[in-house]
């Protein structure tokens, strides 16, 4: 039986980027040495999709924007509750020769959970009766029919907890308007910034034949609106 070790979230602190960093510096300067064996697998740390998590695993890397999706295999799995369309963040590596190979066998070294959700359409006044997340986010990008953001959340002992929803009054326009919207109870004030994955299927929005474009607007403490566009067929 090969398991392999689920933790709360791949990436605790920023300080897993800048290691992540150096070991690729540290690579490169060994691989200018003549006496050394060069290595024969890369290594990734990417939101993948769950499909089958029994004595082996199924998983899918969607492409970003619409590029290729790949469907990847190992015999390890994790003892745990795992349900099909679960999207995980995972560090794997695959052996140099076995990049084009389809699906591609891959070895898993961390997996954790992220914070996954499907984005539903809401009444206006529902929305702006909720309350945002104490959130700042760093990266947003588009993998087919899923939104995914790298964030710092606020933290008091657990992880604020939120989730996108759609303006139902644009559902059937060019520009569908999204928001971010706390779940469950607020962080308190003297809590801290944590680093944080997130996932959201947006597929009935982003098949709409009407679709343009979809408008993520961002937690203001202003007056004014900030926002980030997702644009349908745009690379």
């Amino acid at each position: 039986m090969i398991f392999c070790r689920l933790i709360d979230s791949i990436v605790r602190n920023k300080n897993v980027g800048i290691f992540l960093l150096m070991s690729l510096v540290l690579l490169f300067v060994e691989c200018g040495r003549d006496d050394v064996e060069y290595p024969t697998d890369y290594r990734y740390v990417e939101i993948l999709t769950v499909l089958k998590n029994d004595k082996g695993m199924i998983l899918e890397k969607v492409g970003v924007n619409d590029e290729e999706t790949i469907k990847m295999t190992t015999n390890q799995w994790v003892d745990a509750d795992l349900e099909r369309g679960r999207r995980v963040i995972a560090e794997y590596s695959v052996e140099a020769d076995k990049l084009n190979q389809r699906p591609m066998p891959i070895k898993l070294h961390q997996m954790g959970y992220i914070q996954f959700d499907t984005v539903k359409y809401q009444p206006k006044s529902v929305i702006e009766n909720g309350s945002c997340p104490k959130i700042e986010i760093i990266s947003l990008w588009r993998t087919g029919r899923f939104i995914n953001l790298q964030s710092e959340v606020g933290y008091d002992g657990k992880s604020q907890l939120y989730t996108i929803v759609a303006d139902k009054m644009t559902a059937d326009q060019a520009i569908v308007e999204c928001y971010l919207q706390n779940k469950g109870e607020l962080v308190g004030d003297n809590s801290i910034y944590r680093h944080s994955y997130a996932s959201f299927y947006i597929g009935e929005i982003w098949d709409s034949p009407t679709l343009e474009r979809v408008r993520l607007y961002l937690p203001s403490s202003g007056n004014e609106k900030y926002y980030i566009d997702i644009v349908k067929n745009s690379y």
